[in-house]
């Protein structure tokens, strides 16, 4: 994917990677995979996509028992849904808000 220069299909790609590896328990892999995504569409100035990639990384740092940290990569995946006006978006991201906080 790299060698071609298709950053839309390495992004979903490196997406692709992150939800895989988190799912295996891999969860520095799932983070590194997420944030590359993330930094990645946010360069292309996509960030409805980018929030996704921001899910991810919550669901790492919750896995990781870092709640404060998960929290802020959910609410930011949020607040990007939000002004994008994407309400499927952010109900996903308000689903793992609530999540998190049952996790307490």
């Amino acid at each position: 994917m790299e060698t071609r220069d298709d950053k839309l299909s390495l992004t979903f790609g490196l997406y692709v990677l992150a939800t895989a590896t988190y799912s295996q328990g891999k969860f520095d892999a799932a983070f590194h995979h997420a944030r590359r995504s993330y930094q990645e569409r946010e360069a292309l100035g996509d960030r409805w996509f980018a929030a996704y990639a921001l899910i991810v990384m919550g669901d790492v740092m919750r896995a990781a028992e870092d709640y404060e940290r998960a929290q802020e990569y959910y609410q930011a995946s949020y607040d990007i849904k939000q002004q994008v006006n994407d309400m499927g978006g952010m109900a996903f991201a308000v689903n793992c808000l609530a999540h998190r906080l049952a996790a307490r």
